[in-house]
């Protein structure tokens, strides 16, 4: 079983991701893909 602290990391990456998500969406459609991918710097994102 995983670490409170581990657990709430992760549940924070996750918000992290969701709040950028649209943004990325919208510069990958533009085909800025370096600043796209530094938004969200967790790799299954």
């Amino acid at each position: 079983m995983a670490k409170k602290s581990k657990v709430a990391k992760e549940r924070q990456r996750q918000e992290i991701v969701e709040k950028y998500a649209e943004l990325k969406k919208e510069l990958k459609a533009k085909g800025v893909y370096e600043v796209a991918e530094r938004f969200i710097p967790y790799p299954f994102a």
